[in-house]
């Protein structure tokens, strides 16, 4: 967890975002309106049919759950509610929190979810916190542009199979995309992929404790100024011999009269992969056919199908 943590606090450029665990997002897969009256349950806002796919992933984009089956019309908060990752509230652990977009409700308990300010926001601490959540909580909406983008054929186009087993076939997609990461096949999102904007947060019903208060701590640690070293001097200036000024002078002449463009080169921030151990196993139906599938705590023992 700490290797996930210290990959969230890189994405977003900050250390304020050192207890971040995953970022959550839905997902809206197209496919073929189903006959008679319940067709109209899967018409999204955007008026195509679709099945929401509701993804956690870790700072590479790997997915850690996903829980896929609700009707493209239903809103992204009502989804988390009845998702077993709010109802069993098993992860993450105790002190970390998921980053999620504005279409879900920002909570404490008994999910800790940090969301974004709300536009129009006031101060420029909340646009700065805003702008720092927003790296790092893109990497989940990167991860559904590559899976996307790998399996263009099934994403492009309405799902050509019964919506009752579009579920086993997104729950298979995530795990080939997983797959596929832990061997080093990286590829670059399309830019017509992309999901679009997130919902409103139009479902007040989940029944928790607003996170509000550890939103704005991290905010103003945000804000907050880089701390200072107390035996730090500002006015110290070490005294230099005479001697020592005269190579000094020297020293600058030539290097003025030699000068030459050195060449420079930076090393990222390297990250250990972590390799994740995947279960799947489906979820009770409910008439949708939700399908949940859970990859495993994050660890470094070695991952098997």
């Amino acid at each position: 967890m700490e290797v996930v943590s210290r990959g969230f606090a890189g994405l977003a450029r900050h250390r304020a975002f050192m207890k971040a665990a995953v970022a959550i997002d839905g997902c809206h897969i197209r496919i073929k309106a189903p006959s008679g009256p319940d067709g109209q349950c899967y018409r999204n806002r955007k008026l195509f049919p679709s099945i929401i796919l509701q993804a956690v992933c870790d700072h590479q984009g790997r997915f850690i759950d996903t829980y896929v089956g609700w009707p493209g019309s239903v809103h992204d908060s009502r989804v988390l509610w009845h998702s077993p990752l709010y109802r069993q509230s098993a992860f993450p652990p105790p002190g970390h929190f998921i980053l999620a977009d504005g279409g879900y409700p920002c909570l404490q308990h008994p999910l800790p979810l940090i969301t974004p300010y709300k536009w129009v926001v006031q101060g420029v601490g909340a646009q700065r916190f805003n702008s720092y959540h927003s790296r790092a909580r893109c990497i989940i909406e990167r991860a559904f542009g590559m899976m996307k983008t790998r399996f263009r054929t099934i994403f492009l186009k309405a799902l050509e199979v019964h919506h009752t087993f579009v579920p086993h076939v997104i729950t298979a997609c995530t795990i080939l995309h997983n797959i596929c990461l832990s061997a080093g096949d990286i590829v670059v999102q399309d830019d017509e992929l992309e999901d679009d904007a997130p919902e409103d947060e139009g479902e007040a019903g989940l029944e928790a404790v607003s996170g509000a208060l550890w939103r704005d701590q991290l905010s103003a640690e945000v804000s907050a100024l880089e701390e200072v070293p107390p035996d730090h001097n500002y006015c110290y200036q070490p005294s230099i011999e005479p001697a020592q000024q005269t190579l000094l002078m020297d020293d600058a002449v030539d290097s003025e009269m030699t000068q030459t463009s050195a060449d420079h080169s930076y090393s990222p921030l390297r990250f250990d992969v972590i390799d994740l151990k995947m279960r799947s196993y489906k979820h009770p139906s409910s008439g949708f056919g939700h399908t949940h599938s859970s990859f495993g705590s994050l660890n470094n023992d070695s991952y098997s199908l």
